[in-house]
């Protein structure tokens, strides 16, 4: 059974295409351009999950966002799943995302693997596409990204960002593993979003899908699906520490 979505744009071309996308498997779609139209919709029924474009002119969708979950729209449920779908991607802009109260963010243009996941990470039954294939413990296209950046000491930026990874790492699991034990979700949150955003920096796609899970499951004060999630995500970092080994970070050879 298809989920119902509303998808929030300012644009009509993108709200097509998302309709589109969504309808090819087998999602109900509803739009709206502009954050009022929005909130007469989410007034008006329920609906399973919100795809939220961030630069909308008058409201934009971070604002929007923090006006749902502070709980201001009457008649709007302020813990509706809200995904961002942005055109940007930069550590930054995805963290920015994390901190209006969004619950994961996919990239523009669209793809149908990175918005099912997404959903499927909010809990929600979604089919995979039949020819869904396992996304790699490393994002190809935010490396490439990063690794075409210069860094301080005249290096790839990647080779930082992973240093960096590597180093953080450790420490925001030993500060969730602690602020667990001390029963404190509202750090365990906390924790996981910066562990999301710091996965997200080096396109470790696992670790950053079950960190917003984790931190999903410690808002709404779920013991048992903390412990689970937790589990989780160590074996996700203990997976993608090799992949980062084995990267090389030098920046490819400039052609004449």
């Amino acid at each position: 059974m298809g989920l119902h979505l509303l998808v929030v744009d300012d644009n009509a071309s993108n709200l097509r295409i998302a309709e589109l996308i969504l309808a090819s498997i087998g999602h109900t779609v509803e739009l709206a351009n502009a954050a009022e139209q929005a909130l007469a919709c989410l007034a008006r029924r329920r609906y399973d999950a919100v795809l939220m474009d961030c630069q909308m002119p008058v409201v934009d969708g971070y604002e929007l966002t923090r006006r749902i979950r502070r709980g201001e729209a009457v008649g709007v449920d302020p813990r509706i799943p809200i995904i961002a779908v942005t055109a940007h991607a930069l550590p930054d802009d995805r963290a920015k995302c994390l901190a209006a109260g969004m619950d994961d963010y996919v990239a523009k243009p669209i793809r149908i693997t990175e918005l099912v996941a997404a959903l499927q990470r909010q809990g929600l039954a979604v089919a995979a596409p039949p020819d869904a294939r396992p996304e790699p413990p490393l994002d190809p296209q935010v490396l490439a990204a990063a690794r075409s950046l210069p860094g301080r000491d005249g290096s790839s930026r990647l080779a930082e960002l992973v240093q960096h990874y590597l180093a953080e790492q450790p420490r925001l699991l030993g500060s969730i593993a602690d602020a667990w034990h001390r029963q404190s979700f509202s750090e365990v949150a906390g924790h996981a979003r910066d562990l999301a955003a710091e996965a997200a920096a080096v396109g470790a796609v696992e670790i950053h899908g079950r960190a917003i899970q984790l931190g999903q499951a410690a808002r709404r004060g779920d013991e048992g699906g903390v412990e689970r999630r937790w589990h989780q995500l160590c074996a996700a970092a203990a997976a993608v520490r090799p992949a980062l080994a084995e990267l090389e970070l030098l920046p490819p050879p400039v052609r004449p």
